[in-house]
């Protein structure tokens, strides 16, 4: 049947484990290709589910779905925007897309006007 569903609760918190270690792992490098005076906040959105649907006492039909989006906010010379963009967890395409998020972000933010009521970005660990 599907990976999911044969899962115990150490497994599953293992993968969480997992997720939030690999998405550390990719915020550091993610943080190194910063510039001075840029600041970056990220966040992971997803899911990981498994919907059955069952037809006479019997499953007829698994479905497991794996989506993750990472969020960014980025701010730099009083200016802020947002991107965002599908998060894989295949390291080769995830830190092949960092020179391409952040030359994305550094261009949008150069046509913004400033923004006199931003809070910077503070920096209190992980």
């Amino acid at each position: 049947m599907n990976s999911v569903l044969n899962m115990n609760k150490n497994q599953r918190r293992e993968s969480a484990e997992n997720t939030q270690k690999y998405f550390n792992q990719y915020c550091e490098k993610l943080f190194q290709a910063l510039g001075p005076g840029e600041g970056l906040n990220a966040n992971l959105a997803g899911e990981k589910t498994l919907f059955l649907r069952f037809n006479n006492g019997k499953v007829r039909q698994t479905t497991e779905v794996n989506q993750f989006q990472l969020n960014l906010s980025y701010q730099c010379q009083q200016k802020s925007c947002q991107y965002s963009i599908p998060f894989s967890f295949d390291a080769e395409t995830d830190n092949g897309k960092i020179p391409f998020v952040l030359q994305k972000l550094r261009k949008e933010i150069e046509d913004l006007p400033t923004d006199s009521l931003q809070v910077p970005f503070q920096n209190h660990g992980i």
